[in-house]
């Protein structure tokens, strides 16, 4: 596909249907209809072949893509580094970061939609232009920033799952069956099993225990016990947990070969909320939370704020709500947070990545597994330097797919055919594995519009002329 590719309203013009079906994509079910239209007005359809490139290492731009369908694949210079499945991409442009990798569509290719976060220089270029639409780029950023904080408390159970692995031997694989059994209420109908982890936390903490049961006052919500854990920085708890339903079931009484808890105590989510309230107190506390008259903002209350639902994730966009309400943050404050927490968010992902790296490492350099992916023969060649998640295409329902395809990416892709304005696909250079080498990118090319056809034409001129 050729980069050239016009905005979405450029392309389709006013069509309500196509600006609807952007709702079907999660992150965006429940934004407001101005965001919407902001989406619909600065966003493309990315639909790339096997081999073509969605960002270029060293290059700067300013796009953020939401992966619909497909994988990538990372290349750091001309070697291949791994295969990706992240929902979203590219989110450190907002931070002025060139990319770091060049990804490009694998197998089957790739179905994206990106969004130009442009879109943000008119907050720093005339010192608010738009007043009325900043709290429009807060909801926008929120849900970016948020999807980010959001990869850190998976990234923090991946470091769970992978130092589970290293620290039982052989029973890792069985093990970690068990904490995925936890988060998906496997064990409520074996009452047996529910009864060992309730006599367990009798005993360990009743807290904990008291926190984590249902209504009936007897059967523990293993998937919010989990969560309680991550909150509280106890993943090792939960390895134990694990451990103990697992020997359980197997009526072995075996302990743990290995305490692995020393692995996740540095780099987890728990640390990671502290980290930025420490960082976020340092930056705001003269000036906003010592104001005569205002209230403090106490790490306890930062940290309910931050807890993991029952979806195991954050709800960023109430916590936007609360510094607004709770401290007299503005919108555009909201907005400077944000960023703040975008950065501070991706340096930490790129801190557990490494954690994550070395524990694969030293799982290698033991045999401990024979099988292992991504680790081939002994071998260790094991290089994950970028998260791995689930796509957006397993997050959407059969039905918002359909909408999708033939509301909004079919048509688009329609009328740029018309337009002549997709190329052949590239073949990849010899010696790499699923992509073609970069090309430069080129500059967006505007196409004639009707008069009174987009409402926001005019600003859009302004930023991308």
């Amino acid at each position: 596909m050729n980069v050239k590719a016009n905005y979405i309203e450029q392309v389709l013009g006013e069509n309500q249907d196509a600006l609807y079906a952007i709702r079907e994509i999660p992150h965006f079910k429940h934004s407001s209809e101005e965001l919407l239209k902001l989406i619909y007005t600065y966003g493309r359809v990315y639909a790339l072949r096997e081999g073509e490139q969605l960002t270029r290492e060293g290059e700067f731009d300013q796009w953020v893509f939401f992966v619909l369908n497909g994988k990538l694949a990372v290349y750091v210079g001309e070697e291949w580094v791994d295969t990706i499945s992240s929902s979203l991409v590219g989110e450190r442009c907002i931070l002025g970061e060139p990319r770091k990798a060049t990804l490009s569509a694998g197998e089957g290719g790739v179905t994206a939609l990106g969004v130009d976060m442009a879109i943000l220089d008119t907050l720093e270029s005339a010192g608010g232009h738009d007043p009325q639409k900043v709290p429009l780029y807060g909801e926008l950023l929120s849900i970016i920033t948020g999807e980010i904080i959001n990869r850190i408390a998976d990234l923090a159970y991946n470091q769970l799952e992978i130092s589970n692995k290293l620290a039982i031997n052989v029973k890792s694989e069985a093990v970690t069956d068990v904490i995925n059994g936890f988060l998906a209420h496997e064990y409520r109908g074996r009452p047996e099993v529910n009864m060992a982890i309730y006599k367990f936390l009798a005993r360990k903490d009743r807290v904990l225990l008291g926190m984590a049961l249902e209504s009936d006052k007897i059967t523990v919500d293993t998937r919010k016990l989990f969560a309680l854990c991550v909150n509280s920085g106890r993943t090792a708890l939960t390895l134990e947990l694990a451990n103990l339903v697992h020997d359980f079931s197997l009526e072995d009484s075996q302990a743990l070969e290995e305490d692995a808890g020393h692995y996740t105590e540095q780099f987890n989510f728990y640390a990671f909320v502290g980290q930025v309230y420490a960082r976020i107190i340092e930056q705001y506390g003269a000036t906003k939370f010592g104001l005569p008259g205002g209230r403090p903002l106490r790490e306890s209350a930062w940290r309910q704020k931050f807890r993991l639902r029952g979806s195991m994730s954050v709800d960023l966009a109430n916590v936007c709500i609360w510094l607004k309400s709770a401290y007299r943050f503005t919108d555009l404050e909201i907005v400077e947070a944000l960023r703040f927490m975008l950065h501070e968010a991706s340096a930490y992902t790129d801190q557990i990545n490494m954690a994550n790296r070395q524990i694969m490492i030293e799982l290698s350099r033991i045999k401990v597994l024979q099988k292992l992916d991504s680790i081939v023969n002994d071998s260790e060649k094991f290089t994950p330097q970028f998260y791995d998640s689930k796509t957006l295409e397993e997050m959407i329902p059969e039905f918002s797919k359909q909408i999708l395809e033939v509301h909004l990416i079919k048509p688009y892709m329609e009328r740029l055919e018309q337009a002549g304005l997709v190329e052949p696909p590239r073949s990849p250079p010899a010696g790499t594995e699923a992509t073609a080498q970069p090309e430069q990118a080129r500059q967006p090319e505007q196409n004639e519009v009707k008069d009174g056809e987009q409402s926001s034409q005019d600003l859009a001129d302004s930023l991308f002329d």
